[in-house]
């Protein structure tokens, strides 16, 4: 069995690879996904433009990144535990029957969307705009999947998500489920504006 705690290395470096979710009959719409492959000395492609950057570091309480109406929609998760991460900002994780959620926020080591491509080279096949805002996806099997987006010039978040029991329609596909999480989470990031 996957467990959170095997998300954490992972999301130690923040960051989910493979092809563009698709829809699932009867689970809501995945976020908006937008691709691009990685290609070297390429400047900013429209996937890794951010229009609405986020403030990590306004985050006191990641466990509060979701609230209890939004991991009820979600599917569960369990109740929120903190994580202690290899920077200031703590990390939260859900564990439930079904499924297990991880955010690793970093506020603090920067470089946004580029430092996630460097970081991860060779591990994804594209960089994803999810909701806005450029990603990336590794760790992908048929049960996990991890996220790693920026959401400001300087900010990253991984969402980490293992799905143990395929109950629902939008636990199908983790990348999809992932990108679905992280349109909550970002909901409530204060806006660095």
């Amino acid at each position: 069995m996957v467990t959170t705690a095997s998300l954490a290395a992972v999301l130690a470096f923040s960051a989910c690879s493979q092809s563009t979710p698709t829809d699932t009959p009867g689970s809501a719409a995945p976020a908006t996904t937008e691709t691009q492959a990685p290609q070297e000395d390429q400047a900013q492609s429209p996937q890794e433009k951010i229009d609405s950057p986020l403030d990590l570091k306004a985050v006191t309480d990641t466990c509060q990144l979701l609230t209890q109406e939004q991991l009820e929609q979600l599917g569960g998760g369990g109740e929120p535990e903190p994580i202690e991460q290899p920077w200031p900002e703590k990390g939260c994780s859900w564990e439930g029957d079904n499924l297990g959620i991880e955010l690793s926020p970093d506020a603090t080591n920067g470089g946004g969307i580029e430092r996630i491509k460097s970081n991860f080279a060779g591990e994804y096949d594209e960089v994803v705009n999810v909701n806005g805002y450029p990603a990336i996806h590794i760790d992908v099997t048929d049960m996990t999947c991890t996220l790693s987006a920026a959401v400001s010039e300087e900010h990253v978040i991984g969402v980490g998500v293992a799905i143990y029991n395929k109950v629902e329609p939008q636990h199908q596909d983790p990348c999809a489920f992932a990108d679905r999480v992280f349109t909550e989470v970002v909901k409530n990031i204060p806006s660095a504006n």
